[in-house]
């Protein structure tokens, strides 16, 4: 039979492997007393185990042997387990067997298997085992939680030989900080990028920490997602982690985002950012004649105008001259190519700004132009404005009279050259030219671009021409006989269908006997 001490002995170890000694309602001995039994113990990354035999330290030579086992770490306020294992080393049965456990001041039992049987006035839990059998086994499992940061000392001792086996327990409480930035203000084409930084401001690891960004309706992530998710993992104490996002807007408006960084232990941070999205609005007008006539310039009036409340980059205008016109000028350093496009570098039309210009041309032929001008901008639906000028053409007579000889003997006969040249730009229809004689002139004969007749007093009338092409001409003559000597008159009106009132040219002559 192995020697009973007489004293009761508790032995508390820190985590760092140090002997305190310490007691619950300690026994003072009467006796001196022999040296506390060596206690071997064991801490890994999450676990802190002991383990003493009683009396003498070594399971050979002992009676009783007291395991006891415990997270390495827990955060402040949550349930942990501690386990405290009881065997009898010997081949006979151990009475009386008393298990005390001294918690520590920041621990706060919440059960235990089997229930404490006594709790004393200095704090310590008891737990009467009785007898136990030969080589028998006895488990307490107890379950509690930290009320205090730092180590907490937990040890379990026993009323045999008051051996006591403490292991070293860490209590932490790691806290999580959210921040998330983002531009205040964009167009609604442009990415936004978001950065996420979630840090560890509190003690002890955080596990599984998870960053999660719910987006709102006008929002997805640039691949089209409805929530932006990093998985952070663990985040040591005082370690920070940073992620980098890019957003879409869907819709002008403003962006309310709120993000959450979340981990074990029912941590949670939240961080919001806000950001409004803008969009330009481009706005174009374009003026021009209703009506010009051929060979007169065209000019046409472009005005282009933001009307939204983001920033048009990148302007630009384009007007395409249409075929069968002539670029005249162009204002405001435009540009010009081979195909007939003038262009405006605009740079950047802030919100309700104008921009203006001019562009001149010539139609090469009768018709109705169609001149269309676009106005683009990044992020900004294109425009355009046309504008419709009819060229009509006008004919323009020239009405030309000479007599072949002058001055002509009296009973001779002169030939007046009767010519007309249309000078415009249309084509004049339906033209008729009159030869008028005074008394001193005799008809003789008439010819020329159409047929004319003698109405037999004074008149020689052409049949009319059906149209003179512009810068055509038409030439007739007429011939008449001198009667008597004078100053005399040759007459010739011309009418058509485009002259408002008739056109008339007379040729003075002197006829002398």
């Amino acid at each position: 039979m192995r020697k009973m001490l007489t004293s009761a002995w508790i032995l508390a170890v820190a985590l760092t492997g140090a002997l305190v000694l310490a007691g619950c309602q300690e026994a003072r001995p009467t006796v001196e007393a022999p040296l506390p039994p060596p206690v071997v113990v064991t801490v890994t990354d999450s676990l802190s185990h002991c383990t003493v035999a009683l009396p003498t330290g070594a399971r050979e030579t002992s009676d009783l042997f007291i395991e006891r086992t415990a997270p390495a770490e827990v955060t402040l306020g949550q349930v942990f387990a501690v386990d405290i294992v009881v065997t009898n080393l010997t081949g006979h049965a151990i009475n009386a067997v008393d298990i005390t456990d001294h918690g520590g001041t920041t621990f706060n039992l919440d059960s235990s298997t089997p229930p404490v049987t006594t709790l004393d006035n200095s704090g310590c839990y008891h737990w009467a085992l009785g007898t136990l059998a030969p080589h028998e086994t006895r488990t307490i499992k107890v379950s509690g939680t930290a009320t205090g940061l730092g180590v907490l000392r937990n040890c379990a001792s026993g009323t045999y030989e008051q051996k006591t086996c403490c292991v070293g327990i860490n209590v932490v409480q790691p806290k999580l900080t959210l921040t998330a930035e983002a531009p205040p203000e964009v167009l609604r084409c442009d990415p936004i990028p978001v950065r996420y930084v979630v840090t560890n401001t509190g003690t002890g690891t955080a596990h599984h920490v998870v960053i999660k960004n719910d987006l709102p309706a006008n929002a997805l992530t640039s691949d089209g997602r409805k929530a932006f998710i990093a998985d952070v993992g663990e985040l040591p104490a005082g370690s920070r982690r940073a992620f980098d996002g890019v957003l879409k807007a869907t819709d002008v408006g403003t962006i309310n985002n709120s993000s959450m960084a979340t981990a074990d232990g029912n941590l949670a941070a939240n961080a919001v950012t806000c950001t409004v999205v803008k969009a330009p609005v481009l706005k174009i007008t374009k003026t021009a004649p209703a009506m010009i006539y051929l060979g007169r310039p065209i000019s046409y009036d472009i005005t282009v105008t933001n009307t939204g409340d983001g920033d048009a980059r990148q302007a630009t205008l384009v007007d395409n001259i249409p075929p069968g016109a002539r670029l005249v000028s162009a204002t405001n350093n435009a540009t010009s190519n081979a195909a007939g496009a003038i262009t405006w570098n605009l740079g950047t039309l802030k919100p309700g700004a104008t921009v203006r210009a001019n562009v001149v041309v010539q139609a090469d032929a009768i018709g109705d132009l169609q001149n269309t001008a676009v106005a683009r901008a990044f992020c900004a639906e294109a425009v355009s404005a046309e504008a419709k000028t009819a060229v009509r053409g006008i004919p323009a007579i020239l009405l030309e009279m000479v007599d072949l000889t002058d001055p002509i003997e009296v009973g001779n006969v002169e030939t007046y050259v009767i010519t007309i040249t249309n000078q415009g730009s249309a084509t004049d229809t339906n033209v008729v030219v009159k030869g008028i004689l005074e008394d001193t002139m005799g008809y003789d004969s008439c010819g020329g671009a159409t047929a004319g007749t003698f109405d037999g007093v004074s008149t020689v009338t052409f049949a009319p021409l059906p149209a003179l092409a512009p810068k055509a001409k038409a030439v007739w003559t007429v011939k008449v006989k001198a009667l008597k000597p004078g100053d005399v008159r040759f007459k010739t009106t011309l009418t058509s269908d485009q002259l408002t009132r008739p056109v008339e040219k007379t040729e003075s002559t002197n006829f002398y006997r």
